[in-house]
């Protein structure tokens, strides 16, 4: 962002749509308005959409807005929502075996997910 000459901002929707809603009201209505908007979940997404519309903007003609989570109702918003997916069953997995291969050979050494016999 900085390379394009844009100043990030950073502001906590504490996961929730009510309070995503204010937080990007509040970046939509500085002197140099945020053109775009990346959400933590669903619900933020909610609420950022929220605060979108009632400022009369339009996605993505007036401000950007990417969902990191990935909503079933995402494709139904007009246009679709630029989502970024999260396998949680997988990351669940690989979570559960960091946990559990230390454990069953007594290891001491950090873990390596990758697949033995790979490079």
């Amino acid at each position: 962002m900085r390379a394009a000459g844009l100043t990030p901002f950073s502001v906590n929707g504490e996961f929730r749509s009510d309070i995503a809603q204010l937080e990007v009201a509040t970046l939509l209505g500085l002197e140099r308005p945020a053109s775009a908007v990346v959400t933590a979940n669903n619900l933020m997404a909610l609420g950022a959409l929220r605060a979108i519309r009632a400022a009369g903007l339009r996605i993505p003609r007036d401000v950007a807005l990417v969902v990191v989570d990935d909503p079933p109702w995402a494709a139904l918003v007009d246009p679709p929502l630029t989502v970024v997916a999260q396998p949680v069953r997988r990351m669940a997995e690989m979570a559960i075996r960091m946990l559990l291969e230390p454990i069953a050979h007594r290891r001491d050494e950090p873990y390596d997910p990758r697949p033995r016999g790979r490079t």
